[in-house]
């Protein structure tokens, strides 16, 4: 018998208002795998998922339909899933088909409502051999490009780690959110406003929360043209026409540019722009022009491509520069202090310095002199961070941190090679791209490098940046022994190192336990070797190794404010989020894992959050059905719990609410549509928690309401009761 991966779906975006949000019947969904550009429908009569052929796209299913077969989405539970995403979407186009590629919505462009959530599946059969790959449900939501509604994720069995579950407070509204997004992009930090992607131009009813990196490159513009280059002037007075002869057997005119546009490729300086259109729009010429002492021009008769420049309007785009700038300075004041971990045959410190390159080949043909962020480590491997500002994305006179002109950027940087050499060196920062991502086009600077290493400095790199610290990170060697309970450990520094420098409530990383945050308590007084730090997770005994400590989103600084929004515990259960393309560095991201296999599936529950604030409009239940069946649990003698299953008028399931009544609890009277998190303030008198939430079953009933209560006087973690998902089924099976 099949056994099945469950994802059910609970929408509460209507839960505080009839009148707003999305109806169950206007919420799309979708199952793709876009990677291999595969869609998977979901049969009507049970939520089973089935993969489509390549070029194929799923017919329209909403989530009513969904409920209508059951509430879930089926996943045969001995089938791998490497990658894959479920979208949430008001439009049924989200998902868009072009030849045989299959496409999601694009953040900065669509009109309507939507968001998602990506998830893994690794299974083995029932009686895998020992060493097969562990069973598991990886799943996560992301705001790596945008977030348009809010989403909370609980996967079943609980992950051990993040009971609680991950993603946006369950409690928190849309409206709410956003209202404190637009609150806080004021000031220092009114760039961020920009991320408000507005409804119909109407700032008060946004689609979404763009991502900088999407604002940028939503903006940035950029046409190619192919041709020839010819040169002429004197000093001061120096002239370049490009002569357009493609792309296309009829070549493009000059009537899509416009004077003052910039211009980038080979062969012209940076902060090159256009002086004149000869015979706009019909002209098959651009002039550029110079006031360069010597000319900075290269002639060519072979084709040349050159793009021509919309830049982006939001000061986004810039807002890293100065930044960036202060980061080389701050390695060049500090030689051989900054120091990476990474594995290459081992476990190796990396020594990162400023240098100078010469001899690169680069994108005129030539070779230039690069200054770059140089590490060197490991088994004699050298890894190279070239500064980001090139002769393509930079203003007129920029130098890099060495004094010299900006150079051309380096050959493999062509946009065939998946390289915008025109993007703004902040949107390499916002989005974890370009200089910070060229580790598998970059020739080895050495006979041992790994591209791996590259491409996991540079994501270091980049994050430091993202999140403020790149100027102030430290560095010391240490060993780490947890205590009992193990959220709590001491460490211990190497000799002669002290807690000089470092401030209470640092995060502290080691690289042997890289997913374990810790926030370190330096005790006060006369610095120590020795100290304490504390963790959300159990934290592993170290062996002596490196400990970086740094402050995130500190005071006064430059980081992303979308990222230090999104990772605010009163935004994301527990502070943890995917704002930065690898929030994972340190285990911040919004990751959860089940154990799952073919003989205990695991499941997941999606929740949509309210869209608008409770009060000011008559609570309505996010969803009804015709026919119910009322069950009450006498837990204790201060507690019940009375739970009601709805059924549609064809008896099929719909969803389950649950009163929570008890004269000493803070819930007492709250009627909830599952799945429900409830959690008193560490500061309450009395500790309550209350988690609830429907997941499958296979056999006689098909589904089950589990529950972890720990509220005084009463403990219960299991199923309180099993149920049919038809109306006339047998009846529910309860633990009471």
């Amino acid at each position: 018998m099949t056994s099945y991966v469950c994802f059910n779906i609970v929408n509460h975006t209507q839960q505080n208002s009839s009148t707003s949000g999305l109806a169950n019947d206007a919420i799309y969904l979708f199952f793709t795998q876009e990677t291999l550009h595969t869609a998977w429908s979901i049969a009507p009569a049970t939520g089973i998922a089935t993969p489509l052929p390549t070029g194929t796209l799923a017919p329209a299913f909403t989530l009513a339909d969904l409920l209508a077969a059951g509430g879930a989405i089926r996943v045969d539970a001995s089938v791998p899933i490497a990658s894959a995403r479920i979208y949430l979407s008001s439009s049924p186009n989200a998902v868009s088909l072009s030849g045989t590629t299959l496409s999601g919505p694009t953040a900065g462009t669509a009109e309507f409502f939507y968001d998602f959530v990506e998830f893994a599946l690794t299974c083995t059969t029932a009686h895998a051999p020992p060493g097969s790959v562990p069973n598991n449900l990886n799943i996560d939501t992301t705001q790596v490009d945008q977030l348009g509604i809010p989403l909370t994720l609980q996967v079943t069995p609980l992950d051990p780690n993040f009971a609680a579950g991950s993603g946006i407070v369950l409690t928190l509204d849309r409206q709410t959110l956003l209202g404190n997004f637009q609150t806080m992009a004021e000031g220092p930090l009114a760039p961020f406003a920009d991320c408000v992607f507005a409804q119909g131009g109407t700032a008060a009813t946004p689609y979404r929360l763009l991502n900088p990196s999407d604002v940028i490159g939503s903006q940035l513009q950029a046409t190619g043209l192919l041709g020839s280059i010819a040169t002429e002037g004197s000093t001061g007075a120096w002239q370049a026409t490009f002569t357009i002869t493609g792309p296309g057997s009829t070549p493009p005119t000059n009537g899509g540019l416009r004077v003052g546009m910039p211009v980038c490729g080979p062969l012209i300086p940076a902060g090159t722009t256009i002086s004149s259109l000869p015979n706009a729009p019909t002209g098959n010429t651009v002039v550029m022009c110079s006031s360069a002492a010597s000319n900075p021009f290269t002639a060519s008769s072979a084709t040349v491509q050159l793009f021509f420049i919309t830049p982006p309007t939001t000061a986004l785009a810039t807002y890293f520069d100065q930044a960036i700038d202060d980061f080389f300075a701050w390695c060049l004041a500090h030689p051989n202090t900054l120091l990476i971990e990474q594995n290459n045959g081992g476990d190796h410190v990396y020594t990162g310095n400023v240098v100078p390159q010469s001899g690169i080949p680069d994108l005129n043909g030539g070779t230039s002199s690069y200054t770059v962020l140089q590490f060197i480590g490991g088994n004699s491997e050298v890894y190279n961070l070239y500064y980001p500002f090139f002769s393509t994305n930079a203003a007129a006179g920029k130098t890099t941190p060495l004094g010299a002109a900006v150079p051309p950027p380096p050959a493999w940087w062509a946009p065939a090679q998946g390289l915008m050499y025109y993007a703004p060196p902040s949107l390499m920062v916002f989005g974890a791209s370009g200089v910070f991502a060229d580790n598998t086009q970059q020739q080895p600077s050495a006979p041992n490098n790994s591209a791996a290493v590259l491409g996991a400095i540079e994501n270091a790199i980049a994050t430091a940046l993202a999140r403020g610290y790149a100027t102030s990170w430290q560095f010391l060697q240490g060993s780490i022994a947890p205590n009992r309970p193990a959220t709590t450990a001491q460490v211990t520094l190497s000799t002669g190192a002290t807690t000089a420098g470092l401030e209470d409530g640092m995060d502290m990383a080691a690289f042997q336990i890289v997913n374990i945050p810790m926030a370190v308590s330096i005790p006060s007084g006369a610095p120590v070797s020795s100290f304490g730090v504390s963790s959300p997770l159990d934290i592993l005994p170290t062996n002596p190794g490196l400990l970086t400590f740094s402050q995130f989103y500190a005071s006064g600084g430059t980081w992303s404010a979308f990222a230090d929004f999104l990772h605010d515990p009163t935004v994301s259960i527990g502070g943890r989020a995917y704002a930065l393309p690898f929030d994972d560095q340190g285990g911040f991201s919004s990751d959860l894992n089940a154990a799952s296999s073919v003989a205990s599936p695991a499941s997941a529950c999606i929740t949509l959050g309210p869209w608008t604030p409770p009060g000011g409009a008559t609570p309505q239940p996010a969803v009804s059905g015709e026919q119910t069946i009322t069950l009450t649990w006498p837990a204790s003698a201060d507690y019940t719990f009375v739970f009601v299953l709805s059924y549609s008028a064809s008896g099929a399931y719909v969803a389950t609410t649950v009163d929570i009544q008890s004269p000493t609890s803070s819930f007492n009277g709250d009627i909830d549509t599952l799945p429900v998190a409830l959690q008193t303030p560490a500061s309450a008198e009395q500790q309550e928690t209350i988690a609830m939430q429907v997941v499958a079953l296979s056999g006689v009933y098909s589904d089950a309401v589990w529950c972890d209560i720990h509220v005084p006087g009463f403990v219960f973690e299991g199923n309180a009761f099993e149920f049919s998902a038809q109306y006339d089924g047998p009846a529910p099976l309860t633990a009471w």
